[in-house]
């Protein structure tokens, strides 16, 4: 269920804002079991992968995808973008490219470097790597739940405020 942004209460961005945060809760755990596949750097693709899903699907969860923002008042979809580029989110509103998640990735460097040398030390080092895994996507994908939940709130809080 994603909601429409022109008619949106708070109560259903606080409920969107739980629903995303299990489901990354949910895809970190599948990020953390994507470790113990013994192939170098697959579990780099995986996590590109899942992000590449579970970003666009916060978005819409929130009224954030491309096609919601573009249905936005002008003056809203305006906002959205300002308020997204305040927030340094260059994934709101906007499609989610391979690049655009790898650089996500890449910018928690010396975690990744770390956790693909992990891997390949028997149990202590596959779960230190698991552990590791599950904290990048843990903390990117909620840090873009965040960015969505503060976004959609100020654009309801500038939507109310016209209307009254």
């Amino acid at each position: 269920m994603s909601l429409d942004l022109a008619v949106a209460t708070l109560d259903e961005i606080n409920q969107a804002r739980n629903d995303c945060r299990a489901m990354v809760t949910r895809r970190a755990l599948v990020s953390g079991a994507a470790v113990l596949v013994p192939l170098p750097g697959s579990d780099l693709v995986a996590d590109v992968g899942m992000l590449m899903q579970l970003l666009p699907r916060i978005n819409a969860r929130f009224g954030l995808s491309p096609e919601q923002v573009e249905e936005l008042s002008p003056e809203l979809k305006i906002m959205a973008f300002d308020l997204a580029k305040r927030l340094g989110s260059r994934l709101i509103g906007k499609a989610v490219t391979t690049s655009l998640v790898t650089s996500l990735v890449t910018k928690m460097g010396a975690r990744v470097g770390i956790k693909s040398v992990a891997r390949f030390v028997p149990l202590v080092g596959q779960a230190t790597a698991a552990a590791i895994s599950i904290s990048i996507m843990r903390y990117i994908g909620n840090q873009h739940v965040e960015a969505c939940y503060q976004l959609a709130c100020q654009l309801i809080s500038k939507r109310n405020n016209d209307f009254a």
